[in-house]
């Protein structure tokens, strides 16, 4: 039986969210990414979207299947005047 957990990313997931999302890329998916992604730059990636969780700014989560990084999701708010109005990003490789 497959174990599914959705929880904010943490640093220990670099390696699984590189692998997903440079399939994506591989598969030629409509995303914003078009170029395959080097560990730094997922790494700077990772590093800035734990800090937004924190700061509250926005929030980031995963879904982990079996150990492994297979969707990512985001709410992002417009400003400090338009916190009502964000953008919502999601992407899974199923």
């Amino acid at each position: 039986m497959e174990k599914i957990v959705i929880r904010k990313p943490k640093i220990e997931d670099l390696d699984s969210m590189l692998e997903m999302i440079n399939s994506v890329v591989e598969e030629r998916a409509m995303i914003s990414i078009q170029e395959k992604q080097t560990k730094a730059n997922e790494r700077k990636f990772l590093k800035y979207t734990i800090k937004e969780n924190e700061s509250k700014r926005s929030l980031t989560k995963i879904l982990v299947i079996d150990n492994k990084a297979m969707g990512i999701c985001s709410i992002t708010p417009y400003g400090l005047i338009q916190t009502h109005v964000g953008e919502i990003k999601v992407l899974s490789h199923v």
